[in-house]
């Protein structure tokens, strides 16, 4: 994998503030929680409880206007961890201006009841991403493999596995990779996980979205 001469993508890396650190926020960035916008988290078909909201992006926030979401005041990354469903495709839309989310195609798998219903809210700070959080070269997948929380929005995408092609489920055509979700383990002072979440075996959620139908997708890869 050579370097590659061209103008990086804009992008965020998210930061989510475990310990409790940032007293309040200009914009409602966080992880966990329920929608800022009174929005109803859908039902999972397979477990019968609300989706997890992972992250929501403040579209508010001028630094996240390359995304062109200017339809939306929130970007809502959605799966449910209990039932696996990011093993496969799931699809959703943000309607009303994100005040309506509807699922469109899941398949769930085997529900584990592993994390409570409503994820722990914490605030996430976001900053541009650096240079050597990039993936260029097979050295920087290696490397950026090997950490935990990179979480991000826009940037390139790094694959656990092969790229990813995921086709919308309206029009059928390739939808565009938007942000993607790390594996975090929050792990207190007795030395055992408190918080976060894992996708299988230390995976990661890749976002799509088709801007032709609105639509967005979720789908995990992992070692």
């Amino acid at each position: 994998m050579a370097k590659r001469n061209r103008q990086t993508p804009p992008g965020h890396r998210l930061v989510i503030d475990w310990p409790g650190h940032i007293p309040s926020a200009t914009y409602a960035h966080k992880y966990g929680g329920i929608p800022s916008n009174g929005a109803a988290l859908p039902i999972c078909s397979g477990c019968g409880h609300s989706l997890h909201l992972l992250f929501q992006i403040d579209l508010t926030d001028p630094g996240f206007g390359y995304l062109q979401l200017a339809d939306l005041d929130y970007l809502f990354v959605l799966t449910c961890l209990n039932c696996a469903s990011y093993e496969e495709t799931m699809f959703y839309s943000l309607l009303s201006r994100g005040r309506k989310i509807t699922i469109l195609r899941e398949k769930p798998g085997m529900c584990v009841t592993e994390y409570p219903d409503v994820l722990e809210e914490h605030l996430v700070s976001c900053r541009p991403l650096e240079n050597d959080e990039y993936l260029w070269t097979e050295e920087d997948l290696f490397r950026l493999l090997d950490q935990e929380g990179k979480h991000q929005v826009g940037g390139i995408p790094i694959w656990v596995q092969k790229e990813e092609r995921v086709l919308c489920a309206r029009c059928c055509e390739e939808m565009q990779y938007i942000a993607m979700v790390d594996t975090e383990l929050y792990i207190g002072e007795n030395g055992f996980r408190e918080k976060g979440h894992m996708f299988g075996d230390r995976g990661i959620l890749y976002m799509f979205i088709c801007r032709r139908c609105g639509i967005f997708a979720v789908e995990a890869q992992c070692f």
